[in-house]
């Protein structure tokens, strides 16, 4: 029998959200230029043949973006509050979660709301493409998604009951712009509603998570082909604890609920089972509160292929910690299990936040949106430093492409060093913290870059590493704002480097002299970081007085802040 809820109303439906029938013009049919009409749901009849999983995501994402940049007209015409937003950032936000390219002036507005109902359309439009075309494929073409015609169905299901996490979701972004802030010891899993007491997400917000709930135990439940497949029962178990603790209304019990759900999805990810439900697991809007998400990926063959790249970098991660002082965490990075996935559906906080990799339970990478959010960017930025001209002359686009993914893979097998449950990581105080492990992560590894790009284990020369240092963290800030975390990381990175002109920027060009003097300021950088955790006297006041002192940007960086953010270099 399905619970019963309390009449009273932790959240109020009104006030509603004026403009919201508007979005629904990014639906409506239009007119082509050779006058066919051009229907969302006949979007899929363009995508063709494909080869990989990493193609067919391209392909759907690119006859999406096509279809709702044509609609812009029509909807700025009906939604007079988004008018100003430029069309290639907005193209940005909706279709690949990018929200924080729209900038401060966005965020924590209704407006931003309103943006997070078109990216759902968004979303919904690329699922209904990724359904028929796993409706029609072929046994070839599932195998070149890691799947068999056994687990057709269960794609589709997983697709149809992870999707209603975009409504939830975007009812918790208008939750978190009237909540109180959370107390420090508030359950990440029981925001505190306007009655000033905690409820479950299933408490706060009935129908969408009932809808997940029940859409989950359906799926677990079924007696379908794929329950013949290797690995099949965990993730019919992992299935089982996350509907429950979509279902319930315990503040107590969800906590628990949501814990075997995350040791049932541990299980999972260190399995063969090529599908995965990935969990809400990060809070970002509203921290600690967990922000709701369901990302459906797949592993296929080309994925797979990319975690073998990883496991060199990795063991030369380890093996090269104690030269830092860190070296009593070489075996949790060793040990650390990294898995890539394409991604054909980031629901949730993934419409208007979309993270390329996640570090916890495993590190994920989820390739497609790696490539799109980075690899491919990288080459845009590379001009801006005054390399040597054979630097990249000969280097072929998947290559440099390559020492983007593998930084972001280093900085995510990093955070194994102080991990946020660690003493020394503790005493920073839960706000600082948080910051500085973003920091950690972007600092560690390149410590040790020389060290491992001598033994070559790098895939890249000395020259193409500096080159793709600073633009790198470049590719961050050119796209969010000084409070952001990753922002004032990537600040940490560059801002030395300027400040003692081991780096310099006249004007329009970067200039690196000294090879010799650059890595020693990278490896001094990660012993200043690890100091931070080692002594014994730091405090959370400590903590936040070290950040304000280094992450802000100084007048020499500054300058080539300026310049990027009036000469932007990033697309879509």
């Amino acid at each position: 029998m399905e619970k019963m809820f309390p009449t009273e109303k932790p959240i109020p439906a009104k006030p509603r959200l004026r403009g919201m029938n508007e979005t629904l013009a990014l639906l409506g049919s239009e007119t082509g230029p050779d006058g066919q009409r051009i229907n969302w749901k006949d979007l899929h009849e363009q995508i063709g043949t494909w080869n990989s999983g990493l193609e067919l995501s391209d392909k759907i994402r690119a006859v999406v973006r096509e279809y709702v940049l044509s609609k812009f007209p029509t909807i700025k015409a009906k939604i007079p509050s988004i008018e100003d937003l430029s069309a290639p950032q907005m193209l940005n936000a909706l279709s690949n979660g990018w929200f924080e390219e729209l900038g401060e002036e966005v965020g924590d507005t209704r407006r931003e709301v309103l943006l997070a109902v078109l990216a759902h359309l968004t979303r919904k439009i690329e699922t209904r493409i990724y359904r028929k075309t796993l409706e029609k494929a072929s046994e070839n073409d599932l195998q070149k998604l890691g799947l068999s015609s056994n687990l057709r169905q269960l794609t589709m299901d997983c697709l149809d009951a992870a999707v209603k996490s975009d409504p939830l979701f975007i009812r918790f972004l208008a939750y978190s712009q009237l909540a109180p802030k959370p107390p420090e010891d508030a359950s990440p899993v029981a925001p505190l509603g306007q009655d000033g007491k905690p409820h479950t997400l299933r408490e706060l917000f009935p129908q969408e998570t009932g809808f997940i709930s029940r859409r989950l135990t359906n799926i677990a439940k079924q007696d379908g082909a794929w329950k013949n497949e290797p690995e099949a029962e965990k993730f019919k178990e992992y299935l089982k604890y996350l509907a429950d603790f979509f279902a319930e209304t315990d503040p107590e019990e969800a906590r628990t609920l949501h814990k075997k759900a995350e040791e049932a999805y541990s299980q999972l990810v260190f399995s063969d089972f090529p599908i995965i439900i990935v969990p809400p697991s990060e809070g970002y809007y509203k921290p600690p509160y967990l922000d709701p998400e369901l990302r459906v990926v797949l592993r296929t063959p080309e994925s797979k292929a990319q975690e073998n790249n990883f496991r060199s970098v990795q063991g030369a991660l380890a093996d090269n910690l104690a030269a830092l002082g860190a070296g009593q965490f070489s075996e949790n990075l060793r040990d650390k299990k990294v898995r890539s996935y394409i991604a054909i559906g980031s629901y949730g906080v993934g419409i208007t936040f979309n993270a390329v990799a996640q570090e916890e339970p495993v590190i994920a990478l989820y390739l497609d949106e790696q490539i799109r959010a980075y690899d491919t960017n990288l080459k845009n930025f590379l001009p801006l430093v005054d390399a040597p001209k054979n630097t990249f002359a000969a280097t072929p686009a998947q290559k440099i492409e390559e020492i983007s993914r593998t930084d972001t893979i280093m900085h995510e097998l990093s955070h194994s060093v102080y991990p946020t449950e660690t003493p020394e990581a503790k005493r920073l105080g839960a706000g600082p913290e948080s910051v500085i492990a973003e920091i950690t992560a972007e600092s560690i590894y390149r410590g040790l870059a020389k060290k491992m790009i001598d033994a070559k284990k790098m895939g890249c020369t000395e020259d193409q590493y500096v080159s793709a240092t600073i633009c790198m963290p470049l590719q961050v800030i050119e796209n969010s704002d000084p409070d952001d975390e990753y922002f004032k990381a990537a600040v940490f990175v560059l801002n030395g480097l300027f400040e003692k002109g081991i780096a310099k920027f006249p004007g329009s060009k970067i200039y690196v002299k000294d090879h010799a003097l650059f890595f020693k300021y990278l490896e001094d950088n990660a012993k200043a970081v690890i100091a931070l955790y080692e002594d014994p006297k730091m405090t959370e006041s400590k903590a936040k007085k070290w950040l304000a002192k280094n992450c802000q940007a100084g007048s020499k960086l500054q300058k080539l802040i300026d310049h990027l953010k009036a000469h932007p270099r990033a697309t879509g």
